[in-house]
């Protein structure tokens, strides 16, 4: 952050998500040393793997899978070959994908023959031609797999508009393919040459780029449908937004109206219809002296909460600053002193006195 003021409002939006984030969970305490996130991580992993051992592992008794009883069979001369299989299986996919329509019209038996006839001459392609012509380049895979990079790195418009128009990402178009075939390529000559540190390199990456192939799939394929739910959400977000902004309102006065002792260290309230009566009072001064909304008469000026939601926060504050799980959360920006033109953020929390 460069500017204190940027520092400031960036903290100023944390303190407010710890805020909503504790009083969901009733831990503010915990949620700031660490502890209840341990304490949240430890359970989670504990019933996961629980319901794992006992629920999901006897569903894969006598079976074989790569990832669980297969593993001792997974050398690389293995995994070169399930790579190539599986690599060669999404292209040929991925080519036959747009037939599908041309030949929609026929029925399914002969839709059927169709498809399999194509999908085996590409299979054969990829062994006799694509394959040798990687097989003459230097560096077959690291040169594809550094432009696919590029693209995901940094797209540029061109990109964009590619993926909007073929709904396909980097790592489903034919260099992303170029690269998985000629990183495998590069994987067996290094196994030749006996360097199986940099074999195994190059599997690596081949892996990588099939699995983003694959996810990429997933994504593309229910982008709509979640594009669609996130935009509903996002506008009911912003219905929202004034109730939500009221609500963190009445949870820093509740900290600001309370008093202090002799050494100004601040004072738990007695009551929570003692912070209920003095937050209150405050936000209707406040809706008063707001500059007018449209549609709004001044008369008509009122808290953007009701009482009683208020009175319900006060109460649950007070509930959780009882049991100990409450902190007034400071925010002070910080400059770096390793060039004097960096800030940075630091939180406070004051554990409040009896």
């Amino acid at each position: 952050m460069q500017t204190p003021e940027q520092a400031k409002e960036f903290g100023e939006k944390l303190k407010r998500r710890l805020l909503e984030y504790s009083l969901d969970r009733n831990d503010l305490i915990g949620l700031l040393d660490g502890s209840k996130f341990k304490e949240d991580q430890a359970q989670q992993i504990e019933t996961q793997a629980k319901f794992a051992l006992e629920e999901i592992r006897p569903m894969y008794e006598g079976k074989k899978t790569l990832f669980y009883s297969g593993r001792a069979a997974r050398n690389f001369d293995f995994e070169l070959k399930r790579l190539w299989i599986k690599s060669t299986n999404f292209y040929v996919n991925s080519v036959t994908a747009s037939v599908g329509d041309i030949i929609l019209g026929l029925d399914d038996a002969s839709r059927a023959v169709h498809l399999n006839e194509l999908r085996s001459r590409v299979r054969d392609q990829v062994v006799n031609i694509t394959a040798p012509l990687l097989e003459e380049l230097e560096c077959p895979g690291d040169d594809f797999f550094l432009l696919i990079h590029a693209l995901t790195v940094d797209p540029d418009i061109n990109v964009i508009d590619k993926m909007s128009g073929t709904k396909k990402t980097p790592f489903e178009i034919s260099t992303a393919f170029f690269a998985m075939f000629g990183l495998l390529i590069q994987a067996q000559r290094a196994k030749l040459q006996g360097d199986s540190d940099l074999a195994y390199s190059f599997l690596m990456d081949a892996n990588y780029l099939i699995g983003m192939n694959e996810s990429s799939r997933y994504v593309i394929q229910y982008s709509l449908d979640v594009a669609k739910k996130r935009h509903a959400k996002d506008n009911s977000a912003k219905s929202r937004s004034r109730k939500e902004q009221a609500q963190h309102r009445v949870r820093e006065l509740f900290f600001e109206l309370r008093q202090c002792d002799a050494g100004g260290a601040p004072l738990r309230w007695k009551t929570a219809e003692a912070a209920f009566a003095a937050v209150w009072a405050k936000l209707e001064k406040e809706a008063q002296e707001r500059p007018e909304r449209i549609g709004e008469e001044t008369n008509k000026k009122k808290p953007d909460i009701r009482d009683s939601g208020v009175r319900s926060l006060c109460r649950e504050m007070h509930r959780l600053d009882k049991d100990g799980n409450l902190a007034d959360i400071r925010i002070e920006a910080v400059q770096i002193p390793t060039d004097g033109n960096e800030w940075m953020l630091r939180l406070i929390s004051h554990p409040h006195q009896c």
